[in-house]
């Protein structure tokens, strides 16, 4: 197959374009001097199947290529381009390649395991994997009495813990499946605990407290002390422990470096004070993860730092907030004097803004996952198609295309996580993609329960507690609950500005 609407565009310090040889699946050779030029490679091309060769990561630093017939990742060096073999692999999206040769490049870089073909499009299961799926769908069946195909229940959203049943995956080992050994962890691959909660999400089981799991810990692993880790991951690992995050405060919300929350420090402690708002959870944790400004000299980014503070403490005080759904799922907490050690901060004094932002990734690919809807729009499908009082839905054109349009969107999420999952798991930078899953995900959340509550018509006004509520009233309150996440873990405005600027490469404003 011939790379017809593959082509070079080479252009110098002045911005003038010169025409190179485009790669005919032989290779590029004989491009100008490396300190000269930008070079552009653009790959339009639909799939091929032949095993053969496949551009699999480029940054401005190197081009690396992956050889399906070696099975290895190999890495362009001087001034030649990767070659690619007759047969290739290409996306069937648009991937753009650039390389700034007036850097140096990094000939000890190498692509990981997975290429970036794999992570884009390469969605099936090990047989490793595939015995974990099945071992933890059994398990589940028979804890929770579901299967797949239930019909939905009202449950909490995936940053409120469920300490009971995170006990229980503790003991499995499922809390902790990548974390290292010597923490209490698996030490396994990143793809597997994401099975797990795929399977947990599929049951209809709650999130399994998401918020330390999934930000705290990972934050611990990077940038806590050697006392701090082995004081907190194992009890983590094992569901005995959780922490409610205090970020956002009355006037900090999508910009959390605004935030005004005062760590002073004195002699081994740090004095706080200040408010957070919409705490979830915080009435039932023991630690809360903090972000408290220690500094005004430096940029507003520059002077934050982490603690870890025990929700005991002196000072602290919990104030229920009252959501939607009547829940008291949030908080108000208020720090008046409450006394840290130092040895309870995360990381370095004023560089809490490099810790905090580690973990965003990993929240919106988490917290917020497709799979939690899949009961309630299987649900909604047969209702469509069983007659309520002489009447079928599916009869409705209108009512088909929106289902059938939800399916579309169900599996197009699915596959999105899992590009991101393969991503992270490669060690690739994947932020960008944690966007788009977060923002995908949370706004067909949305579309999903709207339509749930016009195709149960009148019904949908009736919640849990009603002994004539369809499903226990899990559509109107999944409909009130789905409101906020496009508010929590950043808005759907800071998601799409994440996709622009890091994803696309986009100018600011």
């Amino acid at each position: 197959m011939k790379a017809r609407s593959a082509h070079l565009v080479a252009l110098d310090e002045g911005g003038r374009e010169a025409e190179l040889p485009g790669p005919d699946c032989g290779g590029v050779s004989a491009c100008p001097a490396a300190d000269d030029y930008e070079i552009e490679l653009v790959h339009t091309l639909p799939f091929a199947f032949t095993p053969a060769a496949v551009v699999c990561a480029a940054t401005e630093m190197h081009i690396t290529y992956f050889d399906y017939q070696a099975q290895s990742c190999k890495l362009s060096t001087g001034t030649r381009l990767a070659a690619l073999s007759p047969g290739c692999h290409f996306l069937p999206v648009p991937l753009i390649l650039r390389y700034r040769s007036n850097e140096r490049i990094n000939t000890r870089s190498s692509c990981s395991s997975s290429a970036l073909y794999n992570l884009l499009v390469n969605f099936h299961f090990t047989a490793a994997e595939e015995d974990l799926r099945r071992e933890a769908c059994d398990w589940l069946t028979r804890e929770l009495g579901t299967t797949h195909d239930s019909n939905p229940a009202p449950m909490p959203p995936g940053y409120m813990p469920a300490r009971d049943f995170e006990l229980k995956l503790g003991a499995k080992g499922w809390l902790a499946l990548t974390w290292p050994k010597e923490y209490g962890g698996g030490g396994r691959p990143v793809s597997e605990q994401f099975i797990v909660e795929e399977e947990v999400a599929l049951h209809g089981g709650p999130a399994s407290d998401a918020i330390a799991r999934v930000i705290v810990a990972p934050i611990l692993q990077a940038a806590g002390s050697e006392e701090q880790k082995r004081r907190y991951l194992p009890r983590l690992a094992r569901g005995q422990i959780t922490f409610c995050l205090g970020y956002t405060e009355p006037e900090s919300g999508s910009d959390l470096a605004s935030l005004q929350t005062r760590a002073v420090r004195e002699g081994d402690d740090y004095v706080i004070n200040g408010r957070k708002v919409f705490t979830s959870g915080a009435d039932s944790s023991e630690y809360c993860w903090l972000a408290a400004r220690t500094s005004d000299e430096n940029p507003k980014h520059a002077g934050i730092s982490v603690f870890i503070v025990p929700m005991d403490s002196p000072g602290v005080e919990v104030r229920p907030l009252v959501n939607l759904l009547n829940e008291r799922w949030f908080n108000e907490v208020i720090f008046e004097d409450v006394r840290v050690p130092v040895a309870e901060r995360v990381g370095r004094e004023n560089e809490g803004w490099q810790v905090l932002t580690s973990a965003l990734g990993v929240e919106r690919i988490t917290i917020y996952r497709a799979f939690v809807h899949h009961r309630a729009l299987a649900a909604l499908i047969r209702y469509a198609r069983s007659a309520q009082n002489g009447r079928r839905r599916w009869e409705e054109a209108p009512v088909r295309q929106r289902l059938a349009q939800l399916t579309t969107d169900f599996e197009i999420a699915r596959l999105l996580l899992w590009r991101t999952i393969r991503m992270h798991e490669a060690g690739v930078e994947y932020r960008a993609q944690a966007a788009m899953v977060k923002l995908f995900n949370t706004e067909f959340a949305q579309r999903l329960y709207q339509t749930g509550i016009d195709v149960l018509g009148l019904s949908a006004q009736l919640v849990d507690g009603s002994p004539l509520a369809t499903w226990q009233g899990a559509i109107p309150h999944a409909y009130l609950s789905a409101v906020q996440d496009t508010i929590g873990a950043g808005t759907s405005e800071v998601q799409r500005e994440i996709i622009a600027l890091r994803g696309l490469g986009l100018p600011r404003g």
